[in-house]
């Protein structure tokens, strides 16, 4: 991800400085951060937070309020990696074109394509050669041996 990122910025050195992608481990009620960027151009750095509890009592609820300032910290980041990548023409032409699919516009040439036929196979032979071009096997009882099975 954060090699496409950094292509979609043009690999300008400052921009691509300024890149993050972030992800998240759960597992059960434990929580994890993980940072990976590349803000020199030379070497990527993985940062990981510190394993997060979510709290499953009352007491220990006001605990949250890290986690939720974590959130939000990701979300900052989330938010300076799509300025560093997106200029505002890439922006506006992005959300413009999203989810419709690129289609040239001639109104002469078919939308829908014309039914097709099923193509047929060719049938194969239906006799086997019969001459084998296998050496004789030296096993009693079979064909080519002189041998009697018993």
């Amino acid at each position: 991800m954060l090699v496409k990122l950094m292509a979609k910025a043009g690999w300008d050195r400052e921009r691509c400085a300024k890149i993050q992608t972030v992800g998240a481990i759960h597992a059960g009620l434990m929580t994890m951060i993980v940072c990976l960027d590349n803000p020199m151009g030379y070497i990527c750095r993985i940062r990981r937070s510190e394993t997060m509890q979510v709290p499953d009592n009352a007491e220990e609820f006001p605990d949250i309020l890290e986690i939720l300032a974590l959130i939000l910290n990701i979300k900052a980041v989330v938010r300076e990696t799509i300025k560093a990548v997106h200029t505002k023409k890439q922006t506006t032409k992005t959300f413009k074109g999203a989810g419709f699919r690129k289609r040239p516009l001639n109104e002469d040439v078919f939308q829908i394509s014309p039914c097709l036929t099923t193509p047929k196979k060719n049938k194969k032979r239906a006799k086997a050669k019969t001459q084998n071009s296998y050496p004789s096997s030296p096993c009693p009882g079979s064909p080519e041996s002189e041998l009697p099975l018993i």
